[in-house]
């Protein structure tokens, strides 16, 4: 699957990827997903994202758009149960569902 995400999109993702465990198994495959959002250093600097003290990120640039593939369709399925189960707390839920539409979760929280 082909997508677009905002910047916004991709911290979003990271922290949904960051928040799970599990055993070696599930640990590979976050980290391949993880190698499909994370932030190369030309992109961190691009955008101007920076971690501050209390671990939460901030960056100047909101307006950049990134593509993005998952070439693994297991994987994604994964992402989107994980996505499904995180704790949207604190995050606007308009953008929360925007990246849902992207990654393929219907409104009955279904694949499709």
């Amino acid at each position: 699957m082909k997508t677009e995400l905002k910047t916004i999109e991709r911290i979003m993702l990271l922290g949904v990827l960051n928040n799970q465990q599990g055993d070696l198994r599930t640990q590979r495959k976050i980290f391949r997903l993880l190698d499909r959002v994370e932030f190369s250093a030309a992109e961190t600097q691009q955008i101007g994202l920076t971690e501050l003290p209390n671990g939460m990120v901030q960056w100047t640039d909101a307006d950049t758009t990134w593509p993005v593939e998952f070439p693994d369709g297991n994987d994604l399925v994964l992402l989107r149960q994980w996505y499904r189960a995180f704790p949207w707390k604190g995050y606007p839920a308009r953008t929360v569902v925007a990246l849902a539409d992207k990654l393929g979760i219907g409104d009955d929280g279904s694949d499709g």
